[in-house]
């Protein structure tokens, strides 16, 4: 239900056929919603759908999902001043085709707030919920109209914060005449668990993959092996870059900027054979885990990466990666500072569980105080092999800007 004043009921459709890309690039699982104005309406449910899955953590990705309105003549005038009240019932739509839970159809009005930071996303009130309430009963009161669904979801609080079942009773209880059941809920989980798409449906092939996954770990645990697959070791390597001009160039890469732009180029060349980095470059780096393939980390909770930085006259800095994926990728820009001299970067992989960067460097840090100079940086990369199962260390040295030959 959507709309100022007397409002109007809009019909989405959600399924697993996207529409033709949109001339204006638009998220093509939305773009359907654009001619009725609830497009940043169906933004705001998507993501607010993504925050609750990875609320919920989860192995699977998401299907893709199109919405749709079925009665567009029905909704016009929307704007996002007006369209926000649409907001629970897209994130519905999203979650019942995704989950694909029993329940053909389910009606709500609510807004849903991302700013908060609540994961659990909390679901906000509407202007007008009387004229939306008495819009219902008489749509679903008309001779000959469809039998209505049998939910009704609505916010807990009106936007003055007084209860909606105590101010909406008698609207309440004429719906209820109609078998229409109403349920208020304070967030969107809370929503997701009243129809039952509290999780995402498997489709075949996924299903066949969590049973393998599954049965490796069963298998795993009867050896007592659990522990020491999730220790045993990764393998990283290097992966290549394409340049703008579709050069191949294998990574760690220098990244120059300048007036017309970034230019991807190769390390500088020193004597001794280490790769050379000026100050204010930045170094572009691609990781790649070799054995992705045939790891069930892939689909148990995937790879996570971090990078830690030792160089002369500098204490360690740790960070994580630019982007990276669960199948066993990561991508980093790395801006080089000064003062010049060696440095080298250590990076980490493990599976299934994070790196928290703060702790990482506050332990480092504390296991290299009885250490002699001489002693730090030896000491720092036997620390961070034992801190991950997957290492991989990139020696270069720092120089001052316009030394490179």
């Amino acid at each position: 239900m959507v709309g100022a004043a007397g409002g109007a009921v809009a019909r989405i459709a959600a399924d697993g056929e996207l529409p033709a890309p949109h001339p204006a690039q638009l998220d093509r699982e939305l773009s359907d919603l654009l001619e009725c104005g609830l497009y940043q309406a169906g933004q705001q449910a998507k993501a607010a759908v993504r925050t609750l899955h990875r609320a919920g953590g989860g192995l699977l990705g998401r299907p893709p999902t199109s919405l749709s309105v079925v009665n567009p003549g029905d909704v016009v005038g929307l704007g996002h001043e007006n369209s926000s009240s649409a907001e629970l019932g897209l994130a519905l739509a999203l979650l019942a085709y995704q989950s694909q839970t029993g329940i053909p159809a389910v009606i709500a009005t609510g807004a849903l707030d991302l700013a908060a930071g609540n994961r659990e996303v909390r679901v906000l009130p509407v202007h007008h919920l009387a004229g939306k309430l008495r819009l219902l009963a008489e749509h679903f009161s008309q001779p000959g109209s469809a039998k209505p669904p049998q939910q009704l979801l609505l916010p807990t609080h009106d936007v003055d914060a007084a209860l909606v079942p105590d101010r909406y009773s008698a609207e309440i209880a004429r719906l209820g005449e109609l078998q229409i059941q109403v349920r208020c809920v304070s967030t969107l989980q809370e929503a997701a668990r009243v129809i039952g798409a509290e999780r995402i449906a498997l489709r075949r092939s996924e299903q066949r993959a969590r049973l393998a996954a599954m049965l490796v770990v069963l298998l795993l645990a009867m050896g007592g092996g659990i522990l020491a697959w999730m220790q045993s070791s990764i393998a990283l390597s290097f992966a290549s870059a394409a340049s703008p001009d579709g050069r191949i160039l294998p990574t760690p890469i220098r990244i120059v900027k300048g007036a017309d732009g970034a230019r991807l180029l190769p390390a500088c060349a020193l004597a001794s054979g280490v790769p050379g980095f000026q100050v204010h470059d930045q170094i572009g780096v691609r990781l790649n885990v070799r054995s992705f393939d045939h790891d069930p980390a892939r689909f148990l909770g995937g790879y996570h990466f971090i990078a830690v930085s030792l160089a002369d006259g500098r204490a360690p800095h740790a960070t994580l990666p630019r982007e990276w994926s669960a199948d066993g990728q990561a991508q980093y820009i790395w801006d080089v500072v000064g003062p010049p001299g060696d440095t080298t970067l250590v990076f980490l992989a493990r599976r299934a569980e994070g790196f928290n960067a703060d702790k990482l460097l506050a332990d480092l840090i504390h296991s290299l105080s009885p250490s002699k100079p001489s002693e730090r940086d030896s000491a720092a990369l036997k620390f961070l092999r034992d801190a991950a199962p997957g290492m991989l260390v990139f020696r270069f040295k720092t120089m001052e800007l316009g030394s490179c030959p």
